[in-house]
């Protein structure tokens, strides 16, 4: 079965579509977990025997934080104890937004100039 570029072109770019949106940026500098749950914003928490965890949120209930995290429409709490983490760095919303437009244009620019030179079946 042949597919025309067109429609190859379409599904390339569907595809970068998707993982476009997984790319995230983290500020520099290391907060609370209190500060973390008033931002109320993605977080990425290292402990300190350096393993990285990423959740939705920091909540705070009942005396006690918890990285929020959501697979498969399941809430996972995990809870989190300030003297095991040695960083808590939130989202930069605005690098993160701008880091995606020059990749963007650097898959299509890519994936065309493939397409454009003979490569049809990717």
């Amino acid at each position: 079965m042949k597919t025309s570029n067109k429609t190859m072109l379409s599904l390339i770019l569907t595809i970068l579509i998707f993982f476009q949106s997984c790319i995230t940026v983290y500020k520099s500098e290391s907060l609370t977990l209190k500060e973390a749950n008033n931002i109320n914003i993605k977080t990425k928490v290292i402990t300190k025997s350096g393993e990285k965890l990423k959740f939705k949120n920091i909540e705070f209930e009942n005396g006690i934080y918890y990285g929020i995290k959501k697979k498969k429409r399941q809430t996972i709490k995990m809870p989190l104890n300030q003297e095991d983490l040695s960083e808590i760095k939130i989202k930069n919303r605005a690098l993160s937004a701008v880091v995606n437009i020059p990749l963007g244009f650097v898959y299509v620019l890519t994936i065309g100039g493939i397409i454009y030179a003979g490569y049809p079946s990717l």
